[in-house]
């Protein structure tokens, strides 16, 4: 089966693809992972659905970012209208010769303004909406409906939603409200605390600082609202096409070659960059030092010796 994702690893390394088709089973759901699905299944089902995802992976500490997260995104749906219509939308795309079909999910379907768009979530440690004019995620989605008729929408919502918490503004030891800049408190939570300390009067220098705050006050959560063109969707689909045909060829090759042998032909470049930022550096970097590793013989507790995993 192709997917976005599968069909996204082949954009880079190939070797790291490889890696990633063979070795997936041996490593265990990332804390990330776990939150990113909790907090989908709490938009979904409600918050005690992503709370119980969190109990079962053992993510107790976890449960007040999900639920203060969880009441950002819909609060903010809320103020600007956006009706949820559906949730977890899915697809499947049979290309002319190919065996493998394109299949994914689309989180949901919205009316925003007398319009229906898609949703796509995401939850980020940092608010960076700088890729979503050109993200391919959302020309898949749009893609998709465009090939299957599922839906004919203006275009997608696209949420970040920051992984952090409202800090609560600093009093100080006088009774006073701290005027620091660097409280990593929210405009409102602010204000609010200045009416029960001072009422309707507060002071001039309080006063600056939540007309500053107003202004220079970072969002913790972002949309922003993308189309495609058509022959930007035409591009996406001859892409497609493409990569399907190259992750089917690369499946033949593993059922007859064998992974071992594959996994040696993809061409590397390694660098320091490998061993920070690539899922399977290590995996790479034990092979390239003892060239007798047999991929295709690997069990749990093979792995675990060989990689210290």
């Amino acid at each position: 089966m192709a997917s976005f994702s599968s069909l996204s690893r082949l954009t880079g390394c190939k070797r790291k693809a490889v890696f990633g088709t063979v070795m997936s089973r041996f490593r265990g759901k990332s804390d990330a992972l776990t939150f990113g699905t909790a907090f989908h299944s709490s938009l979904e089902k409600g918050l005690d659905s992503g709370i119980a995802e969190l109990r079962r992976e053992h993510m107790h500490d976890s449960i007040p970012l999900l639920t203060e997260m969880w009441k950002r995104q819909t609060v903010f749906m809320a103020d600007q209208g956006i009706e949820i219509l559906e949730h977890e939308l899915p697809f499947e795309i049979t290309l002319p010769g190919l065996t493998e079909p394109f299949r994914g999910f689309i989180d949901g379907l919205a009316m925003w303004r007398d319009e229906v768009w898609l949703l796509e979530f995401k939850t980020a440690r940092y608010i960076d909406a700088s890729h979503v004019a050109i993200d391919s995620q959302v020309t898949s989605y749009l893609w998709a409906c465009r090939e299957t008729g599922l839906c004919e929408p203006k275009g997608v919502l696209y949420f970040i939603n920051q992984k952090s918490m409202d800090k609560p503004p600093v009093v100080l030891a006088s009774g006073h409200l701290s005027t620091a800049k660097n409280q990593g408190c929210s405009y409102d939570a602010y204000v609010q605390k200045a009416i029960e300390i001072y009422g309707d009067t507060p002071p001039a220098k309080v006063e600056l600082f939540m007309e500053w705050l107003e202004q220079n006050e970072q969002p913790k959560l972002v949309m922003a609202a993308v189309k495609r063109t058509e022959s930007q969707l035409d591009s996406f689909g001859e892409m497609v096409k493409e990569y399907v045909a190259e992750e089917q060829a690369l499946k033949q090759a593993l059922e007859e070659k064998g992974a071992s042998v594959v996994i040696r032909e993809q061409k590397c470049f390694p660098t320091g960059f490998c061993m920070k930022s690539c899922d399977y550096g290590f995996a790479c970097k034990a092979m390239l030092l003892d060239d007798a590793i047999e991929f295709d013989k690997l069990d749990e507790q093979k792995f675990g010796e060989i990689f210290g995993a």
